[in-house]
C-alpha cells in the first residue's frame, strides 16, 4: 500500500459517513419503516411504540409476510413510498458513496497507515545516515530528503482525514443506536447492511412503478377501444 491507494478510500469513507448522517431521504424511510413496525405491533406490548430498531433488522421484512400471505412488509411498504414519496426511489444513487464503502476497509487502512509510519521513519535514519557519509556527486541525501519531506506531509494529511473519519463513524454509530465499540472494529459490515437494504428496497419500487406503468397503459388503451 501507498498513500495513493489509501487517500482515495478515506475520502470515500468520508462521503459515505456524511451520507449517512444527512440523508433526509433514508431518514424518511427509516421512521416509515418504524411507523409501519410499530403498527403491526401495536397489540405488542413489548414490541409495540418502539423508538427505533437496529439497521441489521431490516432484512427481517421480507420474513414479515402479509395476512393473506401473499406479500410482505418491505414490499407494502415499497407500494406505501411508491405513492406517497417517489423520491425514495432516488435513494441508492444519494448514498453512492455507502455502495463504494462495502468495497473498503477501515481496518486495513488504520493497519497500512501505521505501516507507512514505520517505513518513513526508517527513510528519516537513513536520510539522517547519509548527511553524515555524504559523497561527492552522490544524490541519495537529496533525493530522499524530498522524498520524506513529501511523504510525511502526505502522512500528516491522510492522519488528520482519519482523525476527522473516527469521529464521523463515531456519530455514526450513535445516530442508528449501534455499539461504537463493535462498530468500528468493522464499519463495512454496517454500509453492506445499508446498501443492501436499500438496494433491495429501490429495486422493488421500481418494480412497482414499471407495473403501474403497464396497468396504466393497458386501462388507457381499454378505454380507447371501448365503443
Amino acid at each position: 500500500e501507498n498513500m495513493e491507494d489509501i487517500t482515495p478510500v478515506v475520502k470515500i469513507l468520508l462521503l459515505a459517513v456524511k451520507e449517512l448522517k444527512s440523508n433526509e431521504t433514508f431518514k424518511l424511510l427509516l421512521k416509515i419503516v418504524l411507523a409501519f413496525g410499530n403498527a403491526l405491533n401495536s397489540k405488542n406490548k413489548s414490541k409495540g411504540n418502539a423508538y427505533g430498531f437496529q439497521i441489521k433488522s431490516l432484512a427481517k421484512m421480507k420474513q414479515t409476510k402479509t395476512s393473506d400471505n401473499k406479500s410482505n412488509l418491505q414490499n407494502v411498504i415499497a407500494e406505501y413510498c411508491l405513492g406517497k414519496y417517489p423520491s425514495v426511489l432516488n435513494l441508492q444513487s444519494e448514498l453512492s458513496n455507502v455502495g463504494l464503502a462495502t468495497r473498503t476497509s477501515y481496518v486495513d487502512i488504520i493497519k497500512d497507515t501505521k505501516k507507512l509510519e514505520i517505513g518513513l521513519k526508517k527513510v528519516q535514519n537513513s536520510v539522517k545516515r547519509s548527511a553524515k557519509s555524504k559523497l561527492e556527486n552522490d544524490k541519495y541525501h537529496e533525493l530522499m530528503s524530498t522524498f520524506h519531506e513529501s511523504a510525511s506531509s502526505m502522512i500528516v494529511k491522510v492522519n488528520k482525514d482519519l482523525e476527522s473519519l473516527d469521529t464521523g463513524l463515531k456519530k455514526v454509530a450513535e445516530l442508528y443506536a449501534e455499539s461504537e465499540k463493535d462498530f468500528l472494529k468493522d464499519p463495512t459490515e454496517f454500509f453492506s447492511e445499508v446498501n443492501n437494504f436499500v438496494k433491495g428496497f429501490v429495486m422493488i419500487m421500481k418494480k412497482k412503478k414499471l407495473e403501474r406503468e403497464k396497468l396504466a397503459k393497458k386501462a388507457a388503451k381499454n378505454k380507447k377501444t371501448k365503443p
